[in-house]
């Protein structure tokens, strides 16, 4: 089953007009609610779930869910069957009878599907046969969890007057005799002889994805986030880059402001660029001779800028001219790894007036919309799905609705064995659905004896903390006081975990488990019985422009050459450093409060000596203040190996950062040095080498030598000095 797949991520800051746009492309009602944070990956918008849309005549989507899909495809089938003179009780529609993940060593031919009409399929030789016909009814079911979502190219025939898929009638072969029918392969036969491009198959399909506007929350988007073909940029034209991101967020029953916590647009755009180009290049190397996947030839990351006018600009400030946002969004994107999609040779943003989405009837051919389909149909993905692997992903979906979503890989196995799949070729399937993020399987984490089919649960979860952190800190100082600490330390306590599990109450310690393999949560010894966990991913952003209210001393920076520090990192190494064991092991400093982007950690260095050091997330790189000089090749070493370990594990497709310092020279505005032998500073901008004081080698090279190798180093320079000025 060949199919073309699009995926679009849609980014911005929050209340900018995402929506509105997502909106215009499938011509569907805008609806004014927030993205809740983020959204289950690889779904349309609007909910925790995959979404299916059909093209009706008047050109609108509408939604079909599962169970009208699976009506149409039931009658449609059932007048193939009697064209054929095949028994309907064969392709009656299944019904996942009622289990529980502990019900594995159940007989399964005899209890996984029954008819509508009759009795549960029997066990016997035939019942596998039986199973395998019963798969037919999905010929033409976009699964909501293993199938694309939305047909964008070729349009789906009206959903109220489904014209059948059956439209040449096939001779009746021998083989559908009364004694052999039970032992009929009709999936078999269907594909050989029917035209199965009509029944669902070689069409176009879309991914959307919505993260919302939240930027802290985007820093687990790696654990998450799909592959992207096309990034969907949104600016908002009445508002300045270097204003604070909007972070509002309008519920159902209440909006949620908290802009105090957030970066400005220019550098919130910057990070989601980084990280959504990071990803693609990571997907295209996992995915580099995978059979059944093959990329578009156009390996570059394909960027949409829209500018919209669908929100009123609050500030009193002035509007800024819109050629100089051009200017600063194609300094964003100078990678050699983006494309950027123009409107014509001159041009970089597209402007597009959301407010078109509010009104029905008002979907009009946009050249901006009409520029982006373009976009998503040369950039989709050729995706081959073996109709074995297609059927045991359908099979997977329907058992997890009775698991909300959880499935135990020894079940996996025992469905694969009905389809004739070895463990091998489970285990082959899952990871195949894993790298599309159509499901998460973990193979080599904690939690590898379990399948999340769907991911809604765990997003639940972390939806419900974001929004506790987001409230004002008086108000969380007056309610439980590990609610408070989440909010002003990080720290999630399995207590709290626990009340906001939802349906993975009983699950707690294997979804603890999987964030520490996913570097988003490290354990945090207490005095308390209760095991605490930190999530610095859940913390606000701070405002971090300003250093001096830092420190004097000049820091070390881990440089990603003039590339956003990848999104999630820096949570990931403030992790890792404070996983490791024992004496390397670090410890977090709660003392004031504590953000995703801003951490105060120390480490022991001897019997009756910590030392601390803050670590600050900046555009370009990491920033390390300690004051401590002759620990700091230790602390510097350490460091150096998270980041290391992290990126090897997490973000493969990435250059690793150079350690520099800020330029020592007499100009204003700041910029990095060229470090040379660890000695030898050089400005950046003007080639010059710096004449450094003693004082200054001092606090330079303390990163990368000891007391000791630093005077002697000193000595050396001052006998050349002295050696050059006799000769001279």
């Amino acid at each position: 089953m060949k199919y073309k797949v699009s995926v679009a991520i849609i980014q911005g800051e929050a209340q900018v007009g995402k929506t509105c746009i997502k909106s215009l492309i499938l011509k569907l009602s805008y609806d004014e609610v927030s993205t809740n944070l983020i959204e289950a990956p690889c779904m349309a918008f609007g909910s925790f779930s995959i979404n299916r849309y059909g093209k009706t005549v008047d050109n609108r989507w509408k939604l079909v869910s599962d169970d009208e899909m699976d009506g149409i495809v039931i009658a449609e089938l059932k007048e193939i069957a009697s064209g054929l003179k095949i028994p309907n009780e064969i392709i009656s529609s299944p019904i996942a009878a009622n289990r529980t993940i502990e019900q594995n060593d159940r007989d399964m031919g005899a209890m996984f599907y029954a008819s509508h009409d009759i009795n549960p399929i029997p066990t016997s030789p035939s019942s596998e046969a039986a199973l395998t016909s019963n798969a037919v009814q999905y010929l033409n079911t976009e699964d909501s969890s293993i199938m694309p979502v939305v047909n964008v190219n070729s349009p789906v025939e009206d959903i109220d007057n489904f014209i059948p898929v059956h439209e040449q009638k096939m001779d009746v072969e021998e083989v559908f005799k009364d004694d052999l029918v039970q032992n009929y392969d009709v999936l078999k036969y269907l594909k050989e002889k029917h035209r199965t491009s009509e029944a669902g198959f070689n069409r176009d399909w879309l991914y959307f994805f919505d993260s919302g506007g939240q930027i802290q929350f985007q820093k687990l988007l790696l654990a998450f986030m799909p592959c992207s073909s096309v990034l969907v940029l949104v600016v908002n034209l009445a508002k300045d880059l270097n204003d604070k991101s909007s972070t509002s967020m309008k519920l159902p029953d209440i909006t949620i402001n908290f802009n105090e916590y957030s970066l400005k647009v220019d550098d919130m755009l910057r990070q989601v660029i980084s990280v959504v180009n990071s990803n693609t290049k990571q997907f295209r190397s996992i995915i580099e001779g995978q059979q059944h996947i093959k990329a578009p030839k156009n390996e570059k990351l394909q960027v949409i800028t829209i500018g919209t006018h669908s929100d009123i600009y609050k500030q009193k400030t002035g509007i800024e001219d819109i050629q100089i946002k051009r200017g600063k969004l194609k300094s964003m994107l100078q990678s050699e790894s983006i494309q950027i999609v123009y409107t014509d040779d001159d041009d970089l943003i597209h402007e597009v007036d959301g407010r078109k989405a509010k009104h029905d009837g008002e979907f009009d051919d946009d050249p901006a919309i009409e520029t982006i389909s373009k976009a998503l149909n040369e950039q989709a993905y050729e995706i081959e799905v073996p109709l074995k692997w297609h059927y045991f992903g359908v099979i997977l979906r329907n058992e997890a609705k009775e698991n909300e979503g959880i499935l135990k890989l020894s079940s996996c196995i025992g469905f694969g064995k009905l389809l004739d799949m070895p463990e091998k070729e489970v285990k082959s399937a899952l990871n195949f659905f894993h790298a599309l993020k159509l499901l998460f399987y973990y193979h080599d984490s904690p939690a590898k004896d379990i399948v999340f089919v769907k991911l809604d649960a765990v997003i639940n979860i972390i939806k419900k903390l974001m929004i506790k952190v987001c409230k004002p800190l008086d108000e969380l100082k007056d309610g439980p006081d590990k609610v408070a600490q989440l909010a002003a330390k990080g720290y999630l306590s399995t207590e709290v975990l626990e009340k906001n599990a939802g349906v993975l109450k009983g699950y707690e310690s294997i979804l603890l488990s999987l964030f520490e393999y996913l570097k988003i949560a490290a354990l945090i010894p207490t005095d308390e019985k209760d095991v605490v966990f930190l999530m610095p991913a859940l913390l606000p952003v701070k405002d971090v422009s300003d250093l001096s209210d830092f420190s004097e001393i000049p820091p070390l920076l881990y440089y990603f050459n003039d590339e956003p520090v990848p999104m999630g990192l820096f949570c990931a190494v403030i992790v890792q450093l404070l996983s490791y064991p024992g004496d390397e092991k670090w410890d977090i400093i709660t003392k004031e409060r504590n953000f995703s982007n801003f951490f105060t950690i120390q480490k022991k260095i001897n019997k009756y000596r910590m030392c601390k050091v803050l670590l600050v997330e900046q555009l370009y790189w990491i920033t390390i203040y300690c004051e401590e000089l002759r620990y700091r090749q230790s602390i510097n070493n350490c460091i150096k190996r998270a980041i290391n370990e992290v990126m090897k594990d997490k973000i493969i497709d990435y250059e690793k950062p150079v350690a520099t310092f800020y330029c020592p020279c007499k100009d204003k505005e700041q910029h990095v040095a060229t470090l040379e032998d660890n000695v030898l500073i050089k400005c950046s901008r003007t080639g010059e080498w710096q004449d450094l004081s003693d004082p200054q080698c001092d606090e330079y090279w303390s990163w990368f030598m000891t007391q000791e190798e630093i005077n002697r180093a000193k000595h050396e320079r001052q006998e050349n000095n002295l050696s050059n000025t006799l000769e001279e």
